[in-house]
C-alpha cells in the first residue's frame, strides 16, 4: 500500500510540475532555474501561490512569478517607517504584507509617460497561516527586508572598466582619423597633389 501511494503521489507531482506556472510558460524545474537567476541578478526571488479555477489545468495550485522590481513602496507611503522596500513590517521586523505594483517600473513609457502605478497589498499570510507570498533571499543583516544582488559589491568596479574600455575605443577611433590640408595658390597643382596623396 505504501508503494502504491508513493507511485500515485509521484504521478500527481509530475502532472502538476508540467502546469506549475500560472502563466503557462514554464514547468516547475524551469521556474526553479528562473528563481535562481533572479536571486543572482536581483538578490531575491518572489512568487505567489495562486489557486486558479481553470478547467484546462490539472490542478488549481499554480505559481505566479513576480518580477522583484514590482515590489515597491507606493508613493503615498514613502516615509512610513513600517514600509521598507514595498514590505510592511511589524514591530519585530516580521513581514505583514507586500505591495505589488500591477505594472513594471519600466512600463511607464508605454502608458503615456505616466508614473501613476496601481498597487495591490497582499497579506503575508492568509487566515489559515499559509504564506500568500514566497519571498526568497539571503538575510545578511538583522532587520533586512529585501535581497541584495550578488554583484552589488563590484558594480562600481565594472562601471569603471566599461568607462575605461569606451574611452580607449574613442581614442582609437580619433587616432585613426586624420586630416590632410594642402595650401597652394594654384588649384591645378592642388588637385595633382591630392591625387598623388590618394594613390
Amino acid at each position: 500500500q505504501a508503494h502504491k501511494l508513493q507511485g500515485q503521489c509521484e504521478k500527481i507531482w509530475e502532472k502538476w510540475c508540467r502546469a506549475a506556472d500560472a502563466a503557462n510558460r514554464m514547468d516547475f524545474y524551469e521556474i526553479q532555474r528562473l528563481i535562481d537567476r533572479q536571486i543572482l541578478e536581483c538578490g531575491e526571488g518572489l512568487f505567489i501561490p495562486a489557486m486558479l479555477m481553470d478547467p484546462n489545468r490539472p490542478y488549481s495550485l499554480a505559481l505566479d512569478i513576480i518580477e522583484p522590481d514590482r515590489l515597491r513602496t507606493p508613493y503615498a507611503f514613502i516615509g512610513d517607517k513600517n514600509i521598507r522596500g514595498g514590505v510592511r513590517v511589524g514591530d519585530r521586523g516580521e513581514p505583514l504584507s507586500y505591495f505589488i505594483s500591477k505594472k513594471h517600473p519600466g512600463d511607464f513609457m508605454y502608458g503615456g509617460g505616466s508614473y501613476d502605478f496601481q498597487y495591490t497589498e497582499i497579506p503575508a499570510f492568509n487566515s489559515q497561516g499559509r504564506k500568500n507570498v514566497i519571498h526568497i533571499y539571503e538575510v545578511e543583516r538583522p532587520g533586512q527586508t529585501r535581497g541584495i544582488p550578488f554583484f552589488t559589491p563590484v558594480l562600481d568596479y565594472f562601471k569603471h572598466l566599461v568607462d575605461y574600455e569606451e574611452a580607449e575605443l574613442v581614442a582609437a577611433r580619433i587616432s585613426a582619423c586624420y586630416a590632410l590640408i594642402i595650401e597652394t595658390e594654384n588649384s591645378a597643382s592642388a588637385s595633382i597633389a591630392a591625387s598623388d596623396e590618394t594613390n
